[in-house]
């Protein structure tokens, strides 16, 4: 399957883009990287994974090494996020994680998901869901951050 380079196992989806990025920036111009699902391979003898779904994918351009993003079919489609108003269901709200600015938050209440950002009059909300699909939602707004600094979780 031609996997070659560094390798790695999180249960974080934010920290595995952190990493494939910053070991894009030490390889050569034309140089890709994938973040794939994994599982627990509970039959071999030693601890190791077997490789699923490629989730994400990165090529860098071989003149100018800008970051080509994900050349999946399941993305080439962009998401469109709306935003609500956010309002507790109950009273304990847990952030997750923020970005690196603090203009995403991912957080939940009472086991469903969801991402916040703050407008100055209050805080909204989207994706609210599943961990798996707010997930999704939350690594979409970070592809696309425009802040002055990188987004990463």
């Amino acid at each position: 399957m031609g996997y070659r380079g560094a390798g790695g196992v999180t249960d974080r989806s934010g920290r595995a883009v952190e990493l494939l990025f910053a070991a894009l920036r030490d390889l050569s111009p034309g140089a890709t990287g994938v973040i794939r699902v994994v599982r627990l391979d509970r039959h071999a003898r030693n601890p190791s994974y077997l490789p699923g779904q490629i989730v994400f994918r990165v090529d860098t351009d071989k003149a100018t090494r800008v970051f080509v993003e994900d050349a999946t079919p399941y993305r080439r489609a962009k998401l469109m996020h709306t935003w609500e108003p956010h309002t507790p269901h109950v009273g304990h709200v847990r952030v997750h994680e923020t970005s690196c600015c603090d203009e995403y938050q991912f957080a939940s209440e009472a086991g469903v998901y969801f991402v916040l950002r703050w407008t100055g009059d209050g805080y909204e909300e989207t994706g609210r869901g599943s961990y798996a699909a707010t997930a999704r939602t939350r690594l979409e707004l970070t592809q696309h951050h425009r802040h002055a600094t990188q987004a990463t979780w």
